[in-house]
């Protein structure tokens, strides 16, 4: 708009802008919307994403409960999850719960634990496909 009024005084003025100075003008007055505009977009994702995460820090105990039976003891040493032997028709398996499913993506299972908090909390990551996979709500 700016460009377009400054034109326009100076046709009135009798001096008519070179072609390459308008276009010189114009490609400024373009790429400073596109900046902003990428400004803008950032700052909306920005706080998009903090909402999201806001909302998961409120809401670990309203996703649901997960829990692995698998054939050997998978080692997850985090507080609140819990590992027990159970005996099916002369087998031992291991039943590791006390997480919740956070995301399932390409394959991997990200796991709060029940109590998860940030900033102390651990995230388990599966990625085993071999494993017997329970959800619950």
């Amino acid at each position: 708009t700016y460009a377009s009024w400054l034109r326009h005084q100076l046709v009135e003025r009798g001096t008519e802008d070179p072609p390459r100075q308008v276009a010189l003008i114009g490609a400024i007055v373009v790429s400073i919307v596109v900046l902003g505009a990428f400004w803008m977009l950032e700052e909306y994702a920005t706080s998009i994403g903090h909402r999201y995460a806001v909302q998961l820090e409120r809401g670990v105990g309203e996703l649901p409960r997960a829990s692995v039976t698998s054939p050997t003891p998978l080692g997850i040493r985090v507080e609140g999850v819990t590992e027990e032997v159970v005996q099916a028709s002369g087998s031992i398996y291991y039943r590791t719960a006390g997480m919740r499913l956070l995301a399932r993506a390409g394959g991997k299972l990200l796991l709060p634990p029940e109590n998860w908090a940030p900033g102390a909390g651990i995230v388990v990551i599966a990625d085993r496909q071999d494993l017997i996979w329970q959800f619950s709500e």
